[in-house]
């Protein structure tokens, strides 16, 4: 028999399977990225030269399919200053059309922070961007990186009565 005939079944076998693998990439390549915002935060070490601080992110998928999620880089940045990052590796699923929260520790450079911080005596508000990937996973491992970026500001008397809740 020819070494081609041979091949035949094998082929006929592998089609389907790589159609099915192109299927699966374009339904991913159509993923929207899911909307984050700050949903809490929280002073978990009070470490003078490097605080840790708790953040809650509230996460919204706008897909119509669950996203696994084997956790999360963030980083945040002051007045457009790196200040603090994190990782999550907590697993996260989140689920089609529906809203969750994920958790992410962030240790903060103090002096940067601070530095920042004291730019309030001549600005009246802080402004805030954080930015990262949330780790994307199929089942079998790692798939991708779902990048996460939001900001806004925030005036002085909102940072202060924040500053005291975290003290208490």
């Amino acid at each position: 028999m020819p070494p081609t005939v041979t091949r035949l079944p094998l082929l006929g076998l592998l089609l389907p399977l790589l159609a099915g693998c192109s299927a699966w990439s374009t339904h991913a390549g159509g993923l929207r990225e899911p909307d984050v915002s700050l949903a809490g935060l929280s002073l978990k070490d009070p470490n003078p030269l490097r605080p840790t601080f708790r953040v809650r992110l509230r996460v919204d998928n706008p897909n119509d399919l669950d996203i696994r999620l084997d956790g999360a880089d963030v980083d945040l940045a002051l007045n457009g200053q790196p200040v603090a990052t994190g990782v999550s590796r907590s697993p996260l699923i989140l689920k089609k059309l529906a809203t969750s929260e994920m958790t992410v520790d962030l240790t903060a450079d103090a002096f940067g922070a601070v530095r920042q911080l004291l730019t309030l005596r001549s600005r009246p508000a802080l402004d805030y961007r954080v930015t990262g990937d949330m780790i994307w996973h199929d089942g079998f491992g790692p798939f991708g990186r779902l990048p996460l970026s939001f900001g806004g500001s925030v005036d002085r008397a909102t940072l202060l009565r924040a500053a005291g809740s975290l003290a208490e």
